[in-house]
C-alpha cells in the first residue's frame, strides 16, 4: 500500500528540485562527448 501523502511529497520535492533529471541528462551528454573525443584521438594516433 502506497501512502498518498508520501507520494505527493516526493512529487513536490521533485518539482522543486529537478536537478536529478538535469544531472542525468548532463552526464549522458558528457559521456557522448568523451566518447567522440577519444575516438578522434585514437584515429589521429593511428594515422601518425
Amino acid at each position: 500500500m502506497i501512502d498518498r501523502e508520501q507520494l505527493q511529497y516526493k512529487w513536490k520535492f521533485f518539482n522543486k528540485n529537478p536537478f536529478f533529471s538535469l544531472h542525468v541528462a548532463l552526464a549522458s551528454h558528457c559521456y557522448c562527448l568523451i566518447a567522440m573525443i577519444s575516438t578522434h584521438l585514437i584515429r589521429d594516433m593511428l594515422k601518425a
